[in-house]
């Protein structure tokens, strides 16, 4: 049963208020695009147009057989690759979060690498008191709610995979993310045109605001709710009265034992913390080192392209990044050179990640800071890595990595974390198809439980019973 829409209106007020603090300087309201799509497509006044479309787009799709939708995915793979650089410098001017050169990495690697219909398996049990036959169906509309860290590898993953598993889909981007993802959407419209497909499989309003996700969460129109960003908003999605998939926060801890590859370590940890400025989720955010290794660790560190801090700096840049207990936002997603600047430290943008040695409980440790600034906590053994970890993580069950010669030690961490992945010796990114291993996704599903979201994640399942002997042995 549908909350009532005074009940809504009340959770979306409070997320707003959650979300405030953490939103840099400007409209938080309503944003509307002064940069016009060009065609619309896809693109509507209204919450209710916009849902009224995809849910016929949505029809017309499933009297397509699936070559037909096949063909649809693979134009849609080729017109994001065709667009990749040009969407990645968008994302930089109209969010100014990040590094261009890691988002075209980002945006070719979630048109290519997202799975399409081969991952929805067919399955058949047969024997001699009939048969089974168990297929994937669509859910039907779709409403994802995307974030502003990741503007356009988000929305292009999420559109591959619910649109391969049969769905359509209303995009809700975040206020700040307006341009990009109505170009995104146009894209959607386009590639499908190519392929012979009906128009409006993606869709989204031409503003950008609570109440048009407080609209859609409410409409009858839409069967599955998909919500990645933070706590705040997952609350609200899985508070909708509607079957919910969602990613949340993530704090991932990395341990480093004293058997640890420290020059592989320092060089993993350092692609993964640095990626994009580490506004993806999944990026390590702390380090625990055995304090037996720990100087040859930072050491290995500052032979990377990073900035090693001393204990003043550190001070500073605390009382910088951390405000009344929060991050602050000015910082989310930005270079080190400018991080470093307003501390009097002048370095350049190949400098990738600052590293800063802290105490245990440094808020840096405990705050997901999605900014390429790197605590390291120094730490008796492995034990206490692993009891610190655990904390820092806060029981999101997202992401965790270590590194390790002792694949035991591999074990136990995964065993006590229970995250949705834990990397070993590489870079956490690798695990989500960065390296050609797993499944590129843009949403690790920890609070619903879901995981690594494919197209199968956004399906039903189905089954058709047929009686009688149908074996042929």
């Amino acid at each position: 049963m549908l909350l009532e829409e005074e009940r809504l209106a009340e959770l979306v007020a409070k997320v707003l208020q959650n979300l405030r603090p953490y939103l840099n300087e400007g409209p938080t309201e309503t944003q509307t695009a002064s940069w016009e799509p060009r065609g619309e497509e896809g693109i509507f006044e209204t919450v209710e147009a916009a849902l009224k479309a995809a849910q016929e787009a949505q029809s017309r799709l499933m009297r397509l057989d699936k070559g037909a939708r096949k063909a649809i995915i693979s134009s849609l793979r080729q017109i994001f690759l065709e667009n990749a650089e040009r969407l990645a410098r968008l994302a930089i001017e109209e969010t100014g979060l990040g590094r261009y050169e890691d988002k075209i990495i980002k945006n070719k690697n979630a048109a290519l690498l997202t799975p399409g219909l081969e991952d929805l398996e067919q399955k058949v049990d047969a024997g001699e008191a009939g048969m089974i036959l168990t297929e994937r169906g669509p859910f039907g509309l779709i409403l994802s709610i995307e974030p502003v860290t990741n503007p356009i590898a988000s929305p292009v993953n999420h559109g591959l995979a619910m649109i391969a598993a049969g769905n359509a889909v209303f995009f809700a981007p975040h206020p700040r993310a307006v341009r990009c993802c109505q170009e995104v959407v146009r894209l959607f419209n386009e590639g499908i045109r190519r392929a012979g497909g009906p128009a409006n499989l993606a869709v989204t309003c031409r503003t950008a605001n609570l109440d048009n996700v407080r609209q859609a969460l409410a409409s009858p129109l839409v069967n599955l709710v998909v919500a990645t960003g933070g706590q705040a908003l997952v609350e609200v999605a899985l508070s909708s009265g509607k079957k919910c998939i969602a990613g949340g926060p993530g704090n991932p801890p990395v341990i480093v034992d004293e058997t640890a590859d420290l020059e592989l370590a320092a060089k993993n940890i350092t692609l993964g913390a640095s990626f994009d400025n580490n506004l993806l989720c999944i990026a390590e955010k702390e380090v625990f080192v055995v304090e037996s290794v720990a100087e040859a660790f930072l050491e290995a560190m500052g032979r990377q392209s990073n900035y090693l801090a001393s204990r003043q700096e550190m001070e500073s840049l605390t009382k910088l990044l951390v405000v009344e207990g929060r991050i602050n936002s000015r910082f989310i997603g930005q270079n080190p050179s400018k991080i470093l600047r307003e501390i009097g430290v002048k370095v350049g943008d190949e400098v990738r990640l600052v590293v800063i040695e802290v105490p245990a409980d440094h808020p840096l440790v405990f705050l997901e800071q999605l900014m390429p600034v790197l605590p390291v906590v120094k730490v008796k053994d492995f034990s206490t890595a692993l009891k610190l970890a655990k904390e820092a993580e806060h029981g999101f069950r997202h992401t965790a990595a270590i590194y390790t010669r002792d694949f035991t030690r591999a074990a136990a961490m995964a065993r006590v974390m229970e995250t949705t992945l834990l990397a070993v010796n590489v870079p956490t990114y690798v695990g989500l198809g960065g390296e050609g291993i797993g499944k590129p996704t843009m949403t690790v599903a920890g609070p619903t439980g879901e995981g690594i979201t494919t197209p199968r994640t956004y399906t039903r399942e189905r089954n058709i019973v047929f009686g009688g002997h149908l074996t042929i042995i």
